[in-house]
């Protein structure tokens, strides 16, 4: 029985494929011409890192990114100097800052517009209208019930009208239609907007319903934006977590926590250095695995802050050493798991998973 890593080295290592971001940008230029493509890099590039994400993405020819927030559109002017950045979240409590920085923040109710107005009337102006999904922006009764506000924004003659789909991840569902009308009622009172509908499952739409500007998220690091698979989508993120012990059990024994598993005697297991405070989802619907040298091997066990438990259960299976990385996500050998398949099992997203890993997890860029 091998004894515990004593190392330096991180135990949780998530490598993030640089090239493949910027092929799966790229392959969305090329299919959303005559659009442009905006990157949205909040919430710290989806999990990947900020500066270096959207570095690569500048360099591959990104001239568009959004955020979220003021202080990640600070954070980012600083690298990428040329662009124009669009803040989800509005110019906050400062727009003063948001001009000197040459920001461009999405304004989501008409207080927010007429501030930006005063302080930046040539400026361009993104107003986020919301057509059914109910979160920021302003809904069809706000907008048309103040006339003089609607003639000012049709008068502008740098307009970005922005809006968000609830339900394109299923192509069939009513909504889509529905915010469809909603947005062209907008669009109709402000006809010589440009418009900004599509996020990655709007890609999903028919191309008229995808706007002047199409904004990327998901599909960018990778994942898929629907039920139905996008071969095109190549995989951004992997996840590789050190193996700090393997043991063979004499006699049978509970596993973790609650001893909610049993391993019968003889039964070989490898304890990860990986646990839900890394970012591995502790809820597991359906049981998971990880990979090592194409060979699949389940979890068993609860999830643990920081250490996960497998098991060895065929005689054909290579027998990880202490020290070695085991695959928790992307490919291994012609094996590999999905943000889609550890989702599933753990009954989340596939946008938590890609988001969830810990800031403190070690990321290796290629």
């Amino acid at each position: 029985m091998a004894g515990l890593v004593n190392s330096h080295h991180s135990t949780v290592r998530l490598k993030i494929n640089l090239r493949h971001l910027c092929a799966n940008f790229q392959t969305i230029v090329a299919t959303a011409k005559p659009s442009t493509v905006a990157a949205v890099v909040k919430a710290n590039a989806y999990g990947l890192g900020l500066l270096p994400v959207a570095r690569a993405l500048a360099a591959a020819g990104c001239r568009d990114f959004f955020v979220a927030s003021m202080s990640e559109a600070l954070l980012l002017r600083e690298h990428v100097a040329e662009a124009a950045i669009f803040v989800l979240e509005g110019a906050g409590d400062d727009p003063e800052e948001a001009l000197a920085h040459r920001l461009t923040p999405v304004l989501n109710s008409v207080d927010e517009w007429r501030v930006w107005r005063d302080r930046a009337p040539t400026l361009p102006w993104c107003v986020q209208v919301d057509t059914g999904i109910g979160r920021a922006g302003i809904d069809e009764a706000q907008w048309f019930a103040q006339p003089s506000f609607v003639q000012q924004i049709a008068q502008h003659p740098h307009v970005w009208l922005l809006s968000q789909w609830a339900c394109a991840d299923d192509p069939a569902h009513p909504m889509n239609d529905a915010q469809w009308h909603s947005f062209q009622r907008f669009h109709q009172s402000v006809p010589n907007a440009r418009t900004s509908l599509a996020n990655s499952a709007g890609l999903n739409l028919a191309p008229a319903r995808w706007g002047s500007m199409v904004r990327p998220g998901l599909a960018l690091y990778g994942g898929q934006p629907s039920a139905v698979a996008q071969d095109w989508i190549r995989p951004v993120v992997s996840v590789e977590a050190r193996v700090l012990q393997v043991k063979t059990f004499a006699r049978a024994h509970p596993i973790g926590y609650g001893a909610t598993d049993r391993v019968a005697a003889g039964t070989t297991v490898a304890t990860l250095g990986l646990g839900y405070a890394d970012g591995f989802p502790r809820e597991r619907i359906e049981r998971g695995h990880v990979l090592f040298n194409g060979h699949r091997y389940p979890l068993v066990g609860r999830v643990s802050m920081d250490l996960m438990t497998v098991v060895i259960n065929r005689d054909d299976q290579p027998v990880p050493e202490v020290g070695q990385w085991m695959t928790v996500l992307g490919e291994s050998n012609g094996e590999s798991i999905s943000l889609e398949q550890i989702a599933a099992w753990s009954n989340r997203s596939s946008h938590s998973i890609l988001t969830g890993w810990s800031a403190l997890v070690e990321r290796v860029y290629d």
